[in-house]
């Protein structure tokens, strides 16, 4: 489900900003840490439902993503990555990767309480405990 999810939102951030007509983007770049350490896996994810746009990035070394972003009022919320795993009877099954360092309130835009309004290049530093 969580790979669906992902898939969608990448599809979705993949068609932002296509061709000459597209919106004009901004950059929005920063950093996640956990307990004050950066993390380095993950994914960050803004979505503006009002608009129907969204993208993700992935959270890579020192903590730090960056992405394009049309003007809008997003909503954040970061995942842990996932790795497919083989369970006991065989079957392949998508695990998340620590999980721990994503607190369940920060999965879902209407518990994370993060948002971004982007108008201009934007920095958004999340430090999750």
């Amino acid at each position: 489900m969580i790979t669906r999810f992902l898939f969608l939102v990448l599809a979705i951030g993949l068609s932002v900003g296509c061709g000459d007509g597209g919106p004009k983007t901004y950059t929005v770049e920063g950093t996640v840490t956990y307990s004050g350490k950066p993390l380095e896996t993950g994914n960050i994810s803004f979505e503006d439902a009002t608009a129907g746009v969204a993208n993700s990035a992935t959270i890579g070394k020192g903590g730090r993503y960056s992405l394009k972003l049309p003007k809008g009022s997003y909503k954040v919320t970061l995942l842990p990555a996932t790795e497919e795993r083989v369970s006991e009877d065989g079957t392949k099954v998508e695990a998340m990767v620590d999980e721990k360092m994503f607190p369940r309130k920060y999965r879902t835009a209407s518990t994370s309480g993060l948002s971004l309004e982007v108008s201009a290049n934007s920095t958004l530093d999340v430090g999750m405990k």
